[in-house]
């Protein structure tokens, strides 16, 4: 493995370990009262989880940073199921809304191919949807395969592995998409 991949791999590793010790305190107790800076941090640490899991995507700059906008911008559903702009109603859904489900990450995903004929673009907008429902799923309230509502969260250490897989396929899906674009 050259030199720069193990770095790369072992900053990866670290910055998870240090991702997953800030969301387990504050699965615990949150971090923030219920306000703005809650709201905020809540899409810092969906950033942040993407940035990490992600990180062997960022030599697809310009996808990778559009992957970062999606995984902000999916969360503007809550407005639109509040029907609302106030703190307290987006927080108050009683479950995430519609787009927060499998079905909607594949289906996005594939319109954009179709569309785009861009395979790293749709790759990356699935990731950073699926990295987006793997941390909802950790708050509850999400539904897997909307309309069947089913199975709608999983405990920290699923959350951990699956993290783990999603990390593990990035780098292997790396090295595929490089070969794809040559």
């Amino acid at each position: 493995m050259h030199y720069l991949s193990r770095f790369a791999l072992l900053f990866q590793f670290l910055s998870f370990v240090i991702f997953l010790y800030i969301e387990k305190k504050n699965l615990e107790k949150s971090l923030f009262p219920v306000s703005f800076s809650y709201i905020a941090f809540d899409s810092f640490m969906h950033l942040c989880s993407y940035v990490i899991l992600a990180m062997p995507l960022l030599r697809f700059r310009n996808e990778f940073i559009i992957g970062a906008f999606v995984i902000i911008l999916i969360d503007i559903d809550h407005i639109v199921k509040a029907k609302s702009f106030t703190i307290e109603n987006l927080l108050s859904l009683g479950r995430r809304p519609y787009t927060h489900s499998l079905i909607f990450v594949l289906t996005i995903s594939a319109l954009v191919w179709f569309f785009s004929k861009n395979i790293i673009l749709a790759y990356v907008i699935f990731i950073s949807l699926v990295i987006h429902f793997l941390k909802d799923l950790i708050e509850g309230k999400t539904y897997i395969f909307f309309p069947y509502k089913y199975f709608y969260s999983y405990s920290f250490p699923a959350y951990i592995y699956s993290s783990l897989i999603v990390m593990i396929i990035n780098w292997g899906m790396g090295s595929m998409l490089d070969i794809l674009t040559f």
